[in-house]
């Protein structure tokens, strides 16, 4: 936008005339000397034309687009210098041009075809024919592109003199040129400081998004001044790359919206995206220079960015932009001591944001005097701003980090419980092979299971499956699986009555479905269940009995229903994470595929429920019935 400059070029400090003395032994050239014309024509070069078209230099276009090429004419007397002076020509400007003296071209900086050029570079030659001081000569020079800065069209700086009085006085305004600003550059390192501090924090949280658009919206902010101050400093990089950083810096806004809501963890609301949309489509629209080609660029630049008519629009929405400090907390009187402690500090930001954006609109007529004194104060003001956001923000992390902190033993609690309600050791007994795969929606499942060899060699087991999901389903279930304990000798519905005491009793709230099951030495079967999913005995599924889940009435009694398994059958067990596996068209995954899939290993059952779409903790137990007693095996 205009709100930030095209370019600054060094003899900018200097606005009232276009020839200047920068120290005793240089020669002042009256503007009235020099005189402009805008357009193209080789044939003003040449010592004596017709200059009654031309314009006199204070005429000089302050706030219009000129064509691609403008010519400046100065007469110079080398004879006013004295036989003491080595006289010496120093050109510095930000455009592409060409250097002709009596019609002869005399030097030439970079391309004018395209006006690519250098910044931050003042040449100076130093021609034979000033050493000719016998008459007067005719200086012209061909600009080619020259850009706009701060809405203005600065008049280029020709410096002529003694040579070692110009370079000296050459060094001495690039030193006043930095040091006169030097209260900008300082706070913009303050923010680009603080943008890469929590950049780099980001980058080893990448959770914390507000870090990122902190970062972003400092270094933003920071990245045009940087260009601003190497050319300045006459620090020499290319043309494309203050584009570049140009380019950045107008991505402020964005990120400056983006990090309000995110410091109240609140969504951005539907006007301010509307505002966003807008603003990306202007940084768009402003990178298309950078690839461009230059003399294109330079047009396109204007016309988006500092044309009266697009200022008409784009300062407008910069200054609703301004305000998200006052939508993101809004209402005021709801917030805390520390949110309105935070809110003040924001608001501070807020008012410079809008008043920097007032400041440049067209129709107000603020001279650039102003508008520069201003950034000084902004520049300040949101320095303040960023140190007291910054410690904020970092009391805002440690918080986060004591959260972390208390969340991580949480955790390691909740694995506790997992390690107790899936135990890593199965035990088996002699004939028996079983399997168990167990994948949990969350860190913490719902889903327990035991297996347990009673002192008859019956194998003994229990499948159950809490009601709810996480860490207070699996304290249940813990809660279940430790009430067995004493009670694995009690008959399956012996055994799930007491279960539905304890829970009962527990008042923990919700329930929980079970099944028990005994299978002795020579394939008898005893089942007892409690609202849970029925088992399939060689790919069909079992009749049972469902009796009431766990923790709904204390005195709810269970049926046990027994069958007899023979060499090489099965029975699958499974939890409803199974057949209510859900695609992303809202399929269930359903009983006819679990059932023509039962036959298979535990394994894959579990892991093609869990392809479909997982929605709840899968829990899969096979049990096989061999032929002759084997080793007890541990899975």
């Amino acid at each position: 936008m205009w709100k930030i400059g095209r370019w600054l070029v060094i003899a900018a400090a200097s606005t009232g005339a276009m020839l200047s003395a920068g120290a005793q032994g240089t020669l002042s050239v009256s503007p009235s000397q020099c005189v402009f014309h805008t357009g193209d024509d080789l044939h003003w070069a040449a010592a004596n034309i017709d200059e009654t078209a031309w314009r006199p230099i204070s005429d000089w276009p302050e706030q219009q687009s000129v064509g691609p090429y403008i010519w400046l004419r100065c007469r110079i007397t080398p004879a006013e210098w004295g036989n003491s002076a080595r006289p010496l020509l120093q050109v510095a400007t930000d455009a592409a041009y060409e250097v002709y003296l009596d019609g002869e071209l005399l030097a030439r900086f970079g391309n004018l075809s395209t006006g690519a050029h250098t910044e931050g570079i003042a040449n100076q030659y130093e021609p034979p024919r000033f050493f000719e001081q016998g008459h007067p000569l005719q200086l012209a020079v061909r600009f080619a592109y020259m850009p706009t800065v701060y809405g203005q069209l600065p008049q280029p700086s020709i410096l002529l003199g003694d040579a070692e009085q110009v370079r000296s006085s050459f060094d001495a305004q690039t030193w006043r040129a930095v040091r006169s600003r030097w209260i900008v550059w300082l706070c913009n390192s303050v923010m680009a400081a603080a943008g890469l501090f929590f950049l780099t924090l980001y980058l080893f949280d990448r959770s914390q998004r507000l870090l990122l658009w902190a970062s972003l919206t400092w270094l933003s902010l920071a990245s045009i001044r940087f260009s601003e101050f190497m050319v300045a400093a006459s620090v020499h990089f290319p043309s494309r790359l203050e584009y570049f950083l140009y380019d950045v810096g107008n991505t402020n806004q964005i990120f400056y919206v983006l990090f309000f809501f995110a410091l109240v963890r609140r969504p951005v609301n539907a006007f301010f995206r509307a505002l966003l949309a807008i603003e990306i489509l202007n940084c768009v629209l402003l990178s298309l220079p950078v690839i461009l080609p230059f003399y294109q660029s330079v047009a396109w630049r204007y016309w988006i960015d500092i044309a009266p008519q697009s200022q008409y629009i784009a300062i407008p929405v910069n200054v609703l932009m301004a305000m998200v400090p006052l939508a993101a907390f809004w209402p005021i009187h709801k917030l805390s001591r520390s949110q309105l402690a935070l809110f003040v500090v924001c608001s501070f930001w807020m008012a410079m944001e809008a008043l920097y954006q007032i400041v440049q609109f067209p129709g107000l007529h603020f001279p650039a005097f102003f508008f520069l004194t201003f950034q000084s104060v902004r520049s300040v003001s949101i320095a303040a701003v960023v140190v007291a956001m910054t410690l904020l923000l970092i009391q805002r992390i440690r918080q986060t980090n004591r959260e972390r902190a208390a969340l991580a033993a949480d955790m390691q609690a909740a694995q506790e419980i997992q390690r107790i309600l899936v135990p890593q050791r199965i035990e088996s007994a002699p004939g028996f092979e079983v399997e168990a795969v167990f994948l949990p929606a969350q860190e913490v499942g719902g889903d327990f299971y035991r297996f347990r060899v009673l002192k008859d060699g019956t194998q003994w087991m229990l499948l159950g499956d809490v009601s709810g999901k996480g860490a207070a389903a699996g304290m249940t279930g813990a809660m279940l699986l430790g009430a067995c304990e004493g009670h694995t000798e009690d008959s399956p519905a012996l055994l799930l009555e007491h279960l539905n005491r304890v829970l009962c009793a527990s008042q923990v709230g919700g329930f929980a479905t079970c099944l028990c099951a005994r299978i002795r030495q020579d394939g008898t079967v005893v089942l007892a269940n409690a609202g849970h999913l029925p088992p399939y005995f060689d790919c069909k599924e079992l009749r049972l009995d469902n009796g009431l889940p766990l923790g709904l009435a204390p005195d709810a009694k269970y049926l046990e229903e027994s069958l007899q398994l023979t060499c090489g059958n099965a029975l699958t067990f499974l939890s409803d994470g199974v057949v209510e596996a859900q695609g992303a068209s809202g399929e269930l995954f359903g009983f006819d595929r679990t059932q023509a899939l039962s036959g298979k290993p535990a394994a894959e059952i579990a892991e093609a429920a869990q392809r479909f779409g997982q929605r709840d903790d899968i829990t899969v137990l096979r049990v096989s019935f061999a032929a002759t007693p084997a080793l007890a095996l541990e899975v």
